[in-house]
């Protein structure tokens, strides 16, 4: 394999691409999306990205980011994971340089299981209960060190799909999309725009409000007090990194992302809740 994949259960692949930062999509051959999918010294990082495939959309890569140092990879996974709606988003890689095998998934905007073996370093690290498919097949073993391609391969097959079968730089029926991957921090940073992005839709659907992209918030019918509904959304909000700024009466506040997140400033009252 000798790549990363990043792979979704989704049929809007262009969601996919937006939550991982990829820019310039343009349609290719599966040639193409092969080359494109591998690193050329000087280059520009990119990718390519799958039509659905028995109801998964895969983008692959060997420079998307890992588990190591700061788990880029798992901010990535969650930041998808969260933009297209909680849906299941899993990583599978296998990178010769260092010895890198790893496998993860996330679900509802949480990692929820992840392993990586990295030979350079003699490390491995993971995350959450084994699965019945990593369990059935013995994997990751008592040495992490034994862990192969083939054995990421196999929990790929086990999680969704085959990715030997994917025509990787054969001439096939159909085509891909390539496009420009962003480097690692923006990478990062698209990743907690779509996480934030969405939680904070998930806010407003747990305290009973509808998302309005011009005015912030309106009443979705729901019951309660206003004033414990505006204090439980700038609770919420702050609990997300925001930084939440309160009217001289408490009848209002301004909700500003996080530094670096592009998102806009919101602003509530207790006339929208």
């Amino acid at each position: 394999m000798k790549m990363t994949l990043l792979v979704a259960r989704t049929d809007a692949p262009e969601r996919l691409a937006e939550a991982a930062g990829v820019r310039d999509l343009r349609p290719a051959s599966w040639a193409e999306g092969a080359a494109a999918a591998r690193a050329r010294p000087g280059a520009q990082p990119s990718c390519a990205l799958t039509r659905p495939v028995d109801g998964w959309v895969v983008l692959a890569s060997d420079r998307l980011p890992t588990h190591r140092g700061d788990d880029a990879m798992g901010a990535l996974l969650e930041g998808a994971s969260a933009w297209l709606a909680g849906a299941e988003v899993l990583a599978f890689a296998s990178l010769p340089s260092g010895d890198y095998q790893a496998w993860s998934r996330a679900a509802d905007g949480r990692v929820t299981r992840a392993f990586y073996w990295f030979g350079a370093e003699d490390r491995a690290h993971e995350l959450g209960e084994r699965t019945p498919a990593e369990l059935e097949l013995g994997v990751p073993g008592h040495d992490p060190a034994a862990t192969t391609p083939e054995h990421v391969l196999e929990v790929a097959r086990r999680w969704c799909l085959d990715p030997s079968a994917l025509p990787w730089g054969r001439e096939a029926p159909g085509e891909v999309w390539v496009g420009a991957l962003p480097d690692p921090e923006e990478t990062r940073r698209a990743a907690r725009e779509a996480a934030l992005d969405q939680a904070s839709r998930d806010v407003a659907a747990a305290l009973e409000v509808e998302v309005q992209e011009d005015v912030g918030l309106a009443p979705s019918g729901g019951g309660g007090d206003a004033r414990e509904r505006l204090d439980g959304m700038a609770a919420h909000m702050a609990t997300l990194g925001y930084q939440v700024v309160w009217s001289g009466d408490r009848t209002r506040f301004e909700a500003t992302p996080p530094e670096g997140v592009s998102l806009p400033p919101m602003a509530f009252g207790l006339d929208d809740v």
